[in-house]
């Protein structure tokens, strides 16, 4: 069997930067199975399956992880969005992709590609001292908790201290957290040309640090709407490949804009 595979660097118009995923588009459904070892084979933060369903425009879309299916996902949905305009002859089309998630729409928007995500307002959490002496925090200001992606929020109080933290991935995984963590946001109000930047951590899902989260800004953008009085933000992703992002904050929904550029194009036989 023949699969048609695309590797997309999103959330950038530059070919390394941003955060690859991988993203296969198939005529019939794969077993979960196969869609795990596609992922684990691929090696990248996530690989995307999209299968055309029932009506012009709707997609089925599930995401995974090298080690496991996530309920949402920003950068690969972006990817797969760009692969069905660019290759599928879909532009100017709403698209509407069927997921974990709930339905997300995407539109394309003189290259950039805008989805319509879920908000996710994050509630401020307390965590014992030995938690966070076990984190090895910088200077932060507080901690928030999103339930629906089971992802901390730690803002910190310098720009430059998100840019420079190191992170000790084992120590963390042995960290027992009062509550179910798949990830760790750390963030911080930014000086210079952007709103705020951030970083994203996820070892527990087999993702030391992702490059560009497009998930993490559903609780972003609504925790610095709150702190900066504004629903229209640019952020920035300040991971080594970097990736900048255009939020617009509504009452339920986060709007994500975003670039992208094809890597690679192919076909896997499984």
């Amino acid at each position: 069997m023949n699969v048609k595979f695309w590797q997309v660097d999103s959330f950038t118009t530059q070919a390394f930067k941003g955060n690859p995923a991988g993203v296969c588009v198939t005529e019939a459904p794969l077993p979960s199975d196969v869609m795990q070892c596609i992922a684990a084979e691929m090696n990248l933060s996530e690989t995307a399956f999209a299968l055309p369903g029932d009506t012009e425009g709707d997609f089925l879309l599930r995401w995974f992880t090298p080690v496991k299916e996530v309920r949402l996902c920003g950068h690969a949905t972006l990817a797969t969005a760009g692969v069905l305009y660019d290759y599928f002859g879909n532009k100017g089309k709403e698209l509407r992709f069927h997921t974990l998630s709930g339905v997300l729409k995407t539109q394309y928007r003189d290259g950039r590609i805008e989805m319509d995500f879920p908000l996710c307002l994050p509630k401020p959490l307390s965590l014992s001292e030995e938690t966070i002496e076990s984190l090895a925090l910088p200077a932060f200001r507080e901690i928030r908790y999103s339930e629906e992606l089971k992802k901390l929020l730690v803002v910190l109080t310098y720009e430059e201290d998100v840019k420079r933290y190191e992170p000790d991935f084992e120590n963390w995984k042995r960290i027992k957290f009062p509550i179910e963590v798949i990830g760790i946001i750390l963030t911080a109000e930014s000086a210079g040309e952007y709103d705020f930047v951030s970083r994203f951590f996820a070892p527990w899902l087999g993702i030391n640090e992702d490059p560009v989260t497009g998930s993490s800004h559903t609780i972003l953008g609504p925790y610095w709407r709150e702190k900066l009085g504004k629903k229209s933000f640019r952020a920035f992703q300040c991971s080594k490949r970097g990736g900048e992002l255009f939020l617009t904050v509504e009452a339920e929904r986060v709007r994500i804009e975003g670039r992208y550029i094809f890597v690679l194009e192919g076909v896997l036989s499984i």
